[in-house]
C-alpha cells in the first residue's frame, strides 16, 4: 500500500521555512561557503525527491519504508561527512533541514512507532552530530547537541505530529477509541491496534495537563507549547515522554 499524502508534515516547519528560504540567508551562506552551496545542490538534487516520496508497507507494516529511508539517509550522511570539516555550521544545519528533516518527518505519524524507526533516529544522531563534532563528523549528537541548536529528535517529532492530529480531531479520536474497546478481546490489546498513531496518540495527550485540553487552546498555540518544549527537553524515547508530560508550561489564555 502506498501513502503519498502527509498534511501533517507543514505544521512541523510551519516556524523553519524562513530561515531555510530566506534569500538574505542564503545569500550569506554561499559567499561564506561556496563548497557548500555546491554540496547541498548536489545532495538535494540526487537524494531529496520529495515530490515521488512514498510509504511502503507490507504485511509486517511500515518497516520496508524505513529500510529505504535508512539506506537513503546513509548515503546522504556518508557525503556529508567527507566534507564537514569545511562547511559552516549554518551550511550543516540548512543541509539538515532540506536534506534530513524533510525526509524524517514525512509520514511519521504512520511508521514512527515501528522497530526500524530506532535505526532512522540514530542515523538522525550521527547527522546532527556534525553541528558539534565537524573535525570527527562520525560522531553522534548527544542529548546537549540538540537542545543547543533547537532540533527536534526522532521520537519528538513523531510525538509531536501524533498530538497534532488528536488535538485537531479530538471528538474523532475518542469515538474511535471507544469503538475500538467494544470490539473483540484479540483486537482490543493486539500490539498492532496499540501501536497505532490514533491509540498512542490519545495516550500521549491525555498525559499532557488539563488546561491543553482547552477548547481555548487554539492549535497554533498548542503546537507552539509543544515545539518548545520538546526541544528543550532532547526526549530520545516515549517513556522519557511521558515522565516529563506534567512539567509542560502552562497556557497562557487570552481572547482571539
Amino acid at each position: 500500500m502506498e501513502v503519498s499524502v502527509d498534511p501533517l508534515t507543514a505544521c512541523l516547519h510551519e516556524d523553519e521555512t524562513s530561515n531555510v528560504t530566506s534569500k538574505p540567508v542564503r545569500q550569506r551562506v554561499k559567499r561564506r561557503q561556496l563548497i557548500g552551496s555546491v554540496v547541498l545542490k548536489d545532495l538535494a538534487s540526487e537524494e531529496s525527491q520529495l515530490s515521488s516520496v512514498v510509504l511502503l508497507r507490507n504485511s509486517e507494516g511500515f518497516e520496508p519504508h524505513c529500510e529505504a529511508l535508512a539506506k537513503k539517509l546513509n548515503d546522504i550522511i556518508r557525503k556529508s561527512e567527507i566534507m564537514a570539516g569545511r562547511l559552516s555550521p549554518e551550511t550543516i544545519m540548512s543541509m539538515y533541514k532540506l536534506l534530513v528533516l524533510s525526509e524524517i518527518s514525512y509520514g511519521i505519524i504512520y511508521w514512527g512507532h515501528c522497530q526500524g524507526a530506532h535505526q532512522i533516529f540514530e542515523l538522525q544522531k550521527r547527522f546532527v552530530g556534525m553541528l558539534a563534532h565537524r573535525e570527527k563528523p562520525e560522531s553522534k549528537a548527544s542529548r546537549a547537541t540538540f537542545r543547543q541548536n533547537g532540533i527536534l529528535t526522532l521520537p519528538s517529532i513523531y510525538i509531536l505530529h501524533c498530538l497534532i492530529h488528536v488535538h485537531k480531531n479530538l471528538n474523532t479520536v475518542k469515538r474511535h477509541a471507544a469503538l475500538r474497546l467494544s470490539e473483540t478481546e484479540g483486537v482490543k490489546y493486539s500490539t498492532t491496534h496499540n501501536k497505532t498513531y490514533e491509540f498512542q496518540g490519545l495516550e500521549f495527550y491525555l498525559a499532557l495537563p488539563p488546561h491543553l485540553h482547552s477548547p481555548h487552546c487554539s492549535m497554533k498555540k498548542f503546537i507552539a507549547v509543544v515545539k518548545r518544549f520538546l526541544r528543550q527537553n532532547g526526549i530520545f524515547n516515549t517513556l522519557e515522554y511521558y515522565d516529563m508530560a506534567s512539567r509542560f508550561p502552562k497556557v497562557i489564555e487570552k481572547s482571539e
